[in-house]
């Protein structure tokens, strides 16, 4: 897509996690497992930190996610991804097939991140 930016891309709104409440990500890919917190969510799909850089990590690869929100009920969902880029020690993943259920846990999410 030459031309375009990066968030010009976007179609949905992203926000940057909270530290203080983070967003757990259990993450399966094909030759890798981890438990990690993700760096920015969108109804699209989220940024992660991977200090270790996964080896076996590869574009378009599908990846299982649990992922867990912040919040005083803890609420979670599985999703499955499609890893998009992967830049030294991050990466971004895409959801795919996304429940509605699961979108309106980052739509809340969202909206308390930006309040």
């Amino acid at each position: 897509m030459l031309g375009i930016s990066r968030h010009e891309q976007r179609r949905h709104s992203r926000v940057e996690t909270s530290n203080e409440a983070p967003v757990r990500i259990d993450i399966n890919g094909e030759d890798f497992i981890d438990v990690l917190a993700a760096v920015d969510i969108s109804e699209g799909g989220m940024g992660l930190n991977v200090p270790h850089r996964f080896e076996g990590c590869n574009l378009d690869d599908l990846v299982s996610m649990i992922v867990q929100m912040p919040g005083p009920e803890n609420n979670y969902f599985s999703a499955m991804g499609r890893i998009m880029h992967i830049s030294n020690d991050a990466f971004g993943v895409a959801f795919v097939g996304l429940s509605e259920v699961a979108r309106q846990q980052i739509r809340a999410y969202i909206t308390s991140r930006q309040s």
